[in-house]
């Protein structure tokens, strides 16, 4: 059984894979991301692995990849209501 820990790791991998094929098909560099962001090419390579992101560099991100935020959180596995509950309680 996967602890919360586990649970939220991989919606952070979820998020951090989208944002990497956002980023490669608009041909930008890890530099050039982090760049318009405000980061450096180490914080947007471990934010594409699943480190922590927070809600504003999210924001910044997509407005840079030209995506809605709820682009980030379309998941090939998704989010189940009693993960989503496990994660607040």
């Amino acid at each position: 059984m996967a602890t919360k820990q586990n649970k939220i790791q991989l919606y952070y991998s979820g998020v951090g894979s989208l944002i990497k094929k956002y980023r490669k098909d608009k041909k930008l560099t890890l530099e050039q991301l982090g760049f318009e962001v405000g980061l450096n090419k180490s914080d947007i390579h471990n934010i594409e692995k699943g480190k922590n992101i927070t809600i504003l560099t999210l924001l910044k991100i997509a407005l840079v990849l030209e995506k809605d935020v709820a682009a980030f959180f379309d998941f090939k596995n998704p989010i189940k209501q009693e993960d989503l509950d496990s994660l607040i309680k």
